[in-house]
């Protein structure tokens, strides 16, 4: 059995936590031993700022489709490529709201705080890490406590 591998869900876990609460780490360096030393903390696509993000962007794309003078065409080439931009947006906007944190992000060897404004940079800069940060969002199971039955259906917690 994999690490990963759920195996059971703890309903009153599940129904006590809030989505605000649950976070994850997305690496984008790693140690000899592959566990993270730079990189985000997300919150699940639960939690209350991510669906907010999520919900005003389809917002945005409703407006855009119900106006006549925006709306895309998606059967031409122009049309499929600013779909694809507005896509690509969200995306990111979505990826940029469920950052909360940092860790191993340094300025002349020091550490700085967190900083939304830099995350956004970054994720201009670097996007393959907005991509991570996509991926391990859409990974339900990076957010969830595992049991394992051969530890007697005790919780083991999210090692993230």
């Amino acid at each position: 059995m994999e690490l990963n591998e759920v195996t059971s869900i703890d309903v009153n876990e599940v129904l006590s936590t809030s989505p605000a609460q649950l976070t994850h780490k997305v690496g984008v360096a790693f140690d000899d031993n592959m566990e993270p030393t730079v990189g985000f903390v997300i919150v699940s696509k639960d939690s209350p700022q991510v669906r907010d993000a999520a919900s005003r962007m389809r917002a945005l794309g409703i407006k855009r489709q119900s106006n006549k003078r925006t709306k895309i065409d998606a059967k031409t080439e122009d049309g499929a490529e600013e779909l694809d931009k507005i896509m690509q947006k969200s995306d990111f906007e979505i990826a940029l709201a469920a950052v909360v944190d940092w860790f191993g992000f340094t300025s002349n060897g020091q550490p700085i705080p967190f900083d939304p404004k830099m995350v956004r940079q970054m994720f201009e800069v670097r996007p393959s890490w907005r991509e991570k940060v996509s991926a391990d969002l859409e990974a339900d199971e990076n957010f969830l406590k595992r049991s394992l039955p051969s530890l007697s259906n005790s919780p083991v917690e999210n090692s993230n």
